[in-house]
This record gives C-alpha cells, sequence and structure tokens, in this order.
C-alpha cells in the first residue's frame, strides 16, 4: 500500500497516468459512462479491499445484510424515502433501469418495503440490486433468486400504500447511517455496502487493484505450507509502536 506522507503526491500522479489509460482523464468516471464500463473497472475487487484502501468510505450498517443467493452488486444508486409506506418505491421502480441500485431509505422500519413481486420486476428491468434500510418479505422464495437484496428486516407485514412520492425528487437520504446520494456507486457483497462517488472510485481503485493482487500472493503463499506470520512484519511493528515510532502493518513479499 502506498505510504500516506510524501509519497501521497506521487501517488496521486500514478492515480491520473492509471485514469488516463483506461481512457476516463482525470476527472474520472462520471454518471454518463455506461455501467458496462464500471462493472470492469470492479471486476476482481471486492469491498474489503475498496474499505482497505481508504478508511473513510461510506459503509452501510452491517445490519444490513444479504437475503438472496447473490451479494455481488454493483450499480447506481437510485434512491427512495419511505414512511412506514411503499408507494414510492412501485413509483421509483417504474422509473428505474439497467444497472440501477434501488436504495429504500426507510429509516429502519420494520415494515416490508419490498418482496417477492418487486424483486422479479426488478430483475426483469435489469436493476442490479435492491437496498433496504427497512424489512422485506417472501423470503422463502426470494432467498433462491440470482438478484442481489439486501435489507435490514424479514418481516411479514408490508407498509401501506397511500403515500405517493412527492413532485420534488428524492436525490439524497440517510441510509444505513450514511448519506446516499442518487448517481453514487454502490459496490456490495457478502461483507457488505461500500458506496462512492466518481471521484473516490477513481481514488481507491489502483490502490484496491494493488490489494487484492498482494493478498492473493500472501494467499497462495499461506495454502502451500509458509506461516502468515512470516509474512508480515508483525515483530518490528509491534515493537516500533510500543517505543512511539511510527509503523505500519505490512507484507513482507
Amino acid at each position: 500500500r502506498v505510504p500516506e506522507t510524501s509519497a501521497g503526491r506521487w501517488r496521486e500522479r500514478v492515480e491520473r497516468i492509471c485514469w488516463n489509460c483506461l481512457g476516463l482523464a482525470t476527472e474520472g468516471v462520471s454518471n454518463t459512462t455506461n455501467m458496462k464500463e464500471i462493472w470492469d473497472l470492479l471486476d476482481g475487487i471486492d469491498t474489503a479491499a475498496l474499505c482497505d484502501s481508504n478508511k473513510a468510505l461510506r459503509c452501510i450498517d452491517p445490519g444490513i445484510k444479504c437475503i438472496t443467493n447473490k451479494s455481488r452488486c454493483v450499480g447506481r444508486a437510485r434512491v427512495v424515502q419511505c414512511d412506514q409506506d411503499f408507494l414510492a418505491v412501485l413509483q421509483e421502480l417504474a422509473e428505474a433501469g439497467t444497472g440501477d441500485v434501488l436504495v429504500i431509505a426507510g429509516d429502519g422500519q420494520q415494515k416490508a418495503f419490498a418482496g417477492e413481486l418487486f424483486v422479479n420486476e426488478a430483475r426483469r428491468r435489469g436493476l442490479a440490486g435492491i437496498v433496504i434500510d427497512g424489512g422485506c418479505r417472501d423470503t422463502g422464495v426470494v432467498k433462491e433468486m440470482e438478484f442481489p437484496l439486501f435489507a435490514r428486516w424479514v418481516t411479514p407485514m408490508a407498509g401501506t400504500a397511500l403515500k405517493p412520492q412527492s413532485d420534488i425528487a428524492v436525490s439524497r437520504a440517510l441510509v444505513g447511517g450514511v448519506e446516499v446520494r442518487s448517481g453514487d456507486i454502490i459496490m456490495a457483497d457478502m461483507d457488505g455496502i461500500v458506496v462512492m462517488s466518481d471521484l473516490e472510485l477513481q481514488e481507491v481503485l489502483p490502490m484496491a487493484r494493488n490489494i487484492q493482487d498482494v493478498e492473493r500472493q500472501v494467499l497462495e503463499k499461506v495454502r502451500n505450507g509458509t506461516s502468515l506470520l512470516n509474512l508480515v512484519n508483525l515483530e518490528s511493528h509491534v515493537e516500533a509502536l510500543k517505543h512511539g515510532t511510527p509503523s505500519r502493518l505490512q507484507f513482507l513479499l
């Protein structure tokens, strides 16, 4: 991993070079970038590597968990605010399309905002997934579907269908303790859900790729009989910290 001292400027140069090579220039990914490009960029990257690359990334409350057999989800957030009522979800679903992740800000309410019918329609429309800060239902059927569905609760009790969306579109909401904006990039897997702006993705991607590559090398060595403890600077790191010397835990390859 790149040190956070004077090498920071060098990292920025490397990132600019990487993104220029990808044809995305220094602005990085934009909201108009084809989702296929985003999927390709994040291929082989997991949420753990993203979080290791930047501890300040928005990570949704781990109480919101994957309900279905498919957890990997990459798409753009489409935020909808709900209050004990799922009518706005249906309205937003009618406007959603390929690559969208329907992010339902239900304030953690113990009402089901989606179930088998909504999930099947979302899959039919090409959505990338659904994230609910609230409940879902029909899990006996939904859990077998190859569609990413994350929710805080499982409950048979649905909300009402009496509160239409406001004429003023919701562009951001608090979901699982973090702000999610429509257009943000959602990356989810079995470990959890990460939310990134286009700029944040640009900043973390080179380091996340490096982390995944290094960890693959370490894993191969461990599987071949090398002790993990021989592959990290554990003793020198601990000793340095005891003496108040700046240090970081790192692999020795």
